[in-house]
């Protein structure tokens, strides 16, 4: 009786061995998904830009240097490390005073000379000093405005030029709004009444942007909405920050430096 109980068992996990290889032929299995390469650390940014992107701060307190002990890249690196973990993010602070979107493509005038001092263009730079950066980050903006007398049309097209270079380098490109100026700066001295409302140039780099899908990190509407923003967030001079300025830009500029960086990060 236990002998015939031992047998039918058998007999019966035998027949569940073939139905369930049976199943198994007919089952398709799923391809394998190949592994996201790891990304390499630390992501190295460049932080590129004119003297608001710097840190030129102009009260007489800051002299000889006159730029803010907490600088735009300092402060950007310590909310990365804040943000993620330290090691992760490395900012290169490669800011310039006086820099315009066409300097910077060129390797000309004071950008070149005060950041690389090489004249090369940034497709050569990119392709060979800096070709280890990942991100590439500007504020160019109101030297294209003031000093080169661009209209919203040539500032959207020095832009469109700018950010193809960058992604033709396989970097990824990230613009930051300009900080707004007040009427009675220095810069705009002789200024018309219209040309303190940037919000022009503001729109045109969004447009440029918005055509090879590069985010831009929302500043200037922000900055306005401040109250009495010309004197709480700018120095005496009217164009750059002081040192609550630049901390003020650098918390409205975040969230999209960190998107970038997360992208990346895969998360």
């Amino acid at each position: 009786m236990e002998s015939h109980s031992r047998s039918n068992d058998a007999r019966l996990r035998s027949l569940g061995l073939r139905r369930w290889r049976r199943i198994q032929s007919r089952t398709p299995v799923a391809a394998s998904t190949p592994a996201k390469p790891a990304v390499q650390l630390p992501i190295k940014v460049s932080w590129r830009g004119d003297s608001t992107g710097y840190g030129i701060c102009t009260a007489q307190q800051y002299a000889p240097s006159y730029r803010c002990p907490q600088t735009p890249a300092m402060l950007a690196q310590a909310d990365f490390d804040n943000a993620l973990w330290t090691g992760v993010v490395l900012v290169v602070d490669q800011s310039a005073p006086g820099s315009t979107f066409k300097q910077d493509l060129s390797g000309t005038g004071e950008y070149a000379a005060t950041a690389y001092g090489t004249g090369q263009t940034l497709a050569t730079v990119l392709a060979s000093g800096d070709a280890d950066f990942s991100i590439i980050v500007t504020n160019e903006g109101i030297n294209d405005e003031t000093v080169e007398g661009d209209t919203p049309d040539q500032y959207k097209v020095d832009a469109q030029n700018w950010i193809t270079t960058v992604q033709a380098a396989g970097k990824v490109a990230l613009l930051l709004e300009e900080n707004p100026i007040a009427p009675t700066s220095v810069a705009c001295a002789t200024c018309t009444d219209a040309f303190y409302d940037a919000t022009a140039f503001v729109a045109a780099e969004h447009a440029a942007a918005g055509m090879y899908g590069v985010s831009v990190a929302p500043l200037y509407n922000a900055f306005i909405h401040v109250p009495q923003w010309n004197l709480t967030l700018l120095g005496p001079d009217g164009v750059h920050p002081n040192q609550d300025g630049y901390i003020y830009k650098e918390q409205q500029y975040l969230p999209t430096l960190l998107a970038a960086v997360k992208q990346m990060l895969g998360k």
